[in-house]
C-alpha cells in the first residue's frame, strides 16, 4: 500500500493514474480493496463483466456526483470540474478493480476500453482539474496495455493458487468445459451449454452437464441467477480457450453461427442468439453476413452488435457499409430503451440513407415498433452528400388536429411547417442557417405510411435526450 500511496503523490497533473499489474491470483483485487477501505476519500468500483458505460456510471455514483441524462464523457468530467471550481468537491481516489474481466462477452476489447479509455482516461487526463486520481487493476497476461501501462505496481504470482490443468480432466468433462469456455456470454443456461457441446462435436444430455457443473470446482451453478452456469474464475475459461487449436476454434464458430441462423420463433437458443450471435459471427468472419440478414439482425441486442463491431473490424470499417452506419449511430450516443426502439433507430438510418429496401425489410422482420419514421430530412451520420441549408436543433413540434401538417421551431427561432405525410416544406418564417434566400422545396420521395402524432410512450427515446456515453477508443 505504501508503494501505491507513494506513486499517487508523484503523479503529474495530466496523468493521474497508477496501474496495479500481475498474473491472475497474485492478490491484486484484495490489495486494492484493502487500500480503498483504509484510505480517506477513496472509493471502490468493480469492473467485472461491466461495459465501459456501466463502469462510468458506477464511478459517478461512487464519487457522489449526480449526472441526470448527461452521459457523454466530456459532460461527466465537466460536471466534476465545475464542482471543484465551486469548491463543492473534495479530492477523491477512484480504485477500479478487475478491468481485465470487463465486458459482457469473451471476444471483446472492452477490458482495454475500461482500463485505458472512457471515464478512466478522461479523469486521468484532467486529474488536477477534477481532483481525482485513479488506481486501476490490470493483468498484462490477459490484455496488454502496452506503453500506456507505464511504471506499474507489479505483484508476484501466488504460490498456493489452484489452476485448471486441461490435461488433468477426464475427456468428456474437458470437452464440456471447453465448450462452456467457448461461449461468448460468461453465463449460460444448460440448454445453451448443451448446444455448444454439440457444436464442438460431442453430444451431452442436460443431466450429465448438471452433474459436471455441480461436481467441478471450476464451474459454479447458481440456481438463483439466470442464466445459472458460470466459471468460478474467468482465468480458467481463458486457459481452456487458449488450448483450442485454431482450426477447431473456427469449425466451432462456424457451427454455432449455422445453428443460430437456423433458429425459429420459440427456439430454446433464441436468447443466446440475441446475446451472442454477433460475437460468434465476428469470430467466424461472418459479421457482414449477419448485418445483411434483417430477419436475424433484429433479434440481436444493440449492445451485442456494437461490441462485436469493434472486434469484427479492429482496424477500419468499410466506408458506406451498414457496419459504418452502426458505428456512426453509436457515436451519436443514443441509448435505446428497448430492442424495438433500437430497430426504430435502424429504420430511421436506413431511410435517411435512401435505402428503402433495408428499411422495409427491418419493418417486416421486427413487428410492432414504438415509433416509425414516415419521412426524414436528417442526414444520417457519416453520409456525405449535397444538403439543403442547415436546420438547427428542433425544440418544439406542434401538429394540427387533423394530422395533415406539423410545425417545428428550432433553437435559432426558425419556424417551419411541413406536410406530415410527405415531408414537403410548406412554409418557413425566419432565416435558415447558411441559406441565402427563401428555401421551399419538394422532399424526395419516401415510403408512404399513415402519419401518427401523439404523446411519446413512457421510457422511449426523446429527440432532446442528451447523448449516452460514446464508445471508447482503445
Amino acid at each position: 500500500m505504501d508503494q501505491i500511496r507513494s506513486q499517487l503523490a508523484e503523479l503529474p497533473p495530466k496523468r493521474g493514474i497508477v496501474y496495479a499489474d500481475g498474473p491472475s491470483g497474485a492478490g491484486k483485487t484484495t490489495l486494492l480493496r484493502d487500500f480503498a477501505a483504509s484510505t480517506p476519500g477513496a472509493v471502490l468500483v468493480d469492473a467485472t463483466r461491466c461495459s465501459a458505460e456501466e463502469v462510468a456510471d458506477r464511478v459517478m455514483r461512487a464519487i457522489g456526483v449526480s449526472y441526470g441524462d448527461f452521459r457523454s464523457i466530456n459532460a461527466l468530467t465537466n460536471l466534476v470540474h465545475d464542482l471543484v471550481f465551486d469548491r463543492k468537491f473534495d479530492p477523491r481516489i477512484v480504485v477500479v478493480t478487475n478491468t481485465q474481466w470487463a465486458g459482457k462477452r469473451r471476444f471483446t476489447d472492452e477490458p482495454l476500453g475500461v482500463a485505458a479509455g472512457g471515464i478512466v482516461a478522461a479523469f486521468s487526463r484532467r486529474s488536477k482539474a477534477t481532483n481525482i486520481k485513479l488506481v486501476v487493476e490490470v493483468d498484462s497476461e490477459v490484455h496488454d496495455l502496452g506503453p500506456r501501462n507505464r511504471n506499474p505496481i507489479l505483484l508476484a504470482p501466488a504460490r498456493d493458487i489452484v489452476r485448471l490443468s486441461p490435461n488433468s480432466l477426464p475427456p468428456r468433462q474437458r470437452t464440456a468445459m471447453t465448450a462452456l469456455a467457448l461461449s461468448e456470454p460468461h453465463r449460460v443456461r444448460f440448454e445453451e451449454w448443451q448446444a455448444l457441446c454439440s457444436a464442438l462435436g460431442t453430444d451431452f444430455d442436460v443431466a450429465e452437464l448438471r452433474t459436471i457443473g455441480e461436481e467441478s470446482p471450476f464451474v459454479t451453478v447458481e440456481l438463483t441467477d439466470e442464466p445459472p452456469v458460470v466459471f468460478t474464475h474467468e482465468r480458467d475459461a481463458r486457459t481452456l480457450r487458449e488450448e483450442v487449436p485454431a482450426g477447431t476454434f473456427q469449425d466451432f464458430q462456424q457451427a454455432v453461427v449455422e445453428r443460430l441462423l437456423a433458429c425459429t420463433d420459440g427456439d430454446p437458443l433464441d436468447d443466446y442468439l440475441a446475446r451472442a450471435l454477433p460475437a460468434h459471427a465476428a469470430a467466424a468472419g461472418r459479421f457482414e453476413e449477419l448485418l445483411a440478414d434483417p430477419r436475424t439482425l433484429v433479434k440481436c441486442t444493440h449492445t451485442a452488435l456494437l461490441n462485436a463491431l469493434r472486434v469484427a473490424f479492429p482496424d477500419s470499417i468499410p466506408a458506406g457499409s451498414f457496419a459504418a452506419d452502426l458505428y456512426y449511430l453509436h457515436n451519436l450516443g443514443l441509448a435505446p430503451s428497448s430492442q424495438a426502439e433500437w430497430i426504430s433507430l435502424l429504420h430511421l438510418v436506413a431511410l435517411s440513407q435512401g435505402d428503402t429496401e433495408r428499411a422495409d425489410a427491418l419493418i417486416e422482420s421486427a413487428g410492432p415498433l414504438p415509433w416509425r419514421t414516415v419521412w426524414t430530412r436528417w442526414r444520417a451520420p457519416g453520409l456525405v452528400r449535397p444538403l439543403p441549408p442547415q436546420i438547427d436543433v428542433v425544440e418544439e413540434l406542434q401538429a394540427e388536429a387533423d394530422g395533415t401538417t406539423v410545425t417545428s421551431r428550432t433553437a435559432d427561432r426558425l419556424k417551419q411547417t411541413w406536410h406530415a405525410a410527405t415531408g414537403r416544406l410548406l412554409a418557413a418564417t425566419g432565416q435558415f442557417l447558411g441559406a441565402k434566400g427563401p428555401f421551399i422545396e419538394e422532399a424526395p420521395p419516401t415510403p408512404q405510411a399513415p402519419a401518427r402524432w401523439g404523446p411519446r410512450p413512457p421510457g422511449t427515446w426523446s429527440a432532446r435526450q442528451p447523448s449516452a456515453i460514446p464508445p471508447h477508443s482503445a
